[in-house]
């Protein structure tokens, strides 16, 4: 009976997004990423990473996703589940920071809901990278795209595929390794793509798998007391006490929305 009552509650939420997925989409775009789901669940994938848009009632252009990979669970994350809905930072950002871009969505949707803001989107696969091209190039100029991980210091990494296509990591590259990506600290991150006018960092969002680790183990404090609002996902229990380690030095409004842990109006104590 448990796996019954799991089995029930796992379609009931399914078709709740999929009706989610039709008001903001359509019907048959919603039925066609049922279906991709579906197909990338049973492992029957011809076409596997073919292109393909959809057309969102909220956004002023298309959003481009891959064929049987893990795009379709980022889109439902942040468009249909509204995932950032509920953060609310006070006044207007004028640059927002987006580690571990993906293919984009994130900053598609602060570019759109902060219209005078700019992004700097940073990801560290060129697949990804691709996509994420195609996402923020009707912004223009206010999106600005590197090919990098951050880490806390600007090293050579090495990529770490994963079968998800959104949980790729990165690790200190060894001798010899392959697959080798640019690691850039923040600090060289904003020296080399650009300030806010203000100096400051409206909203950092972290999504680094696991790397928010070594970002928060050393000091931090030079660019963190730069940032006014912050969203992170949080890889486990060891990497949320070294992050709450390094902000003890600020106050902060603190909320948990699913996976994401969010700093409000972030100030230097004292």
């Amino acid at each position: 009976m448990p796996n019954l009552r799991h089995l029930l509650r796992r379609t009931k939420n399914r078709l709740r997004l999929v009706r989610q997925e039709a008001a903001d989409m359509g019907l048959l775009t919603a039925l066609d990423l049922l279906h991709d789901r579906l197909a990338w669940k049973w492992h029957k994938q011809p076409g596997a990473g073919r292109v393909f848009a959809v057309r969102h009632r909220e956004l002023p252009h298309p959003l481009f996703l891959r064929r049987h990979t893990s795009d379709r669970y980022i889109l439902e994350s942040i468009f249909t589940e509204r995932a950032y809905a509920g953060f609310n930072p006070a006044g207007e950002p004028k640059l927002i920071v987006d580690c571990g871009a993906n293919i984009g969505c994130a900053s598609v949707y602060f570019l759109s809901r902060f219209p005078n803001a700019r992004a700097i989107a940073v990801e560290p696969d060129e697949s990804n990278l691709e996509i994420c091209r195609m996402n923020l190039k009707p912004f223009g100029e206010r999106a600005k795209i590197v090919h990098a991980a951050i880490w806390p210091q600007d090293v050579q990494l090495e990529l770490v595929k994963n079968h998800f296509e959104c949980a790729h990591s990165v690790q200190e590259a060894a001798a010899g390794g392959a697959g080798l990506v640019r690691g850039i600290s923040i600090g060289t991150l904003l020296k080399e793509f650009g300030r806010s006018e203000d100096g400051r960092i409206g909203i950092l969002k972290i999504d680094i798998e696991g790397a928010e680790k070594p970002l928060f183990s050393g000091d931090c404090s030079a660019w963190l007391g730069r940032v006014d609002n912050l969203l992170i996902e949080l890889h486990g229990s060891e990497a949320s006490d070294i992050f709450f380690h390094a902000m003890q030095g600020f106050t902060f409004e603190r909320a948990l929305f699913g996976e994401l842990t969010t700093c409000l109006n972030i100030r230097r104590q004292g």
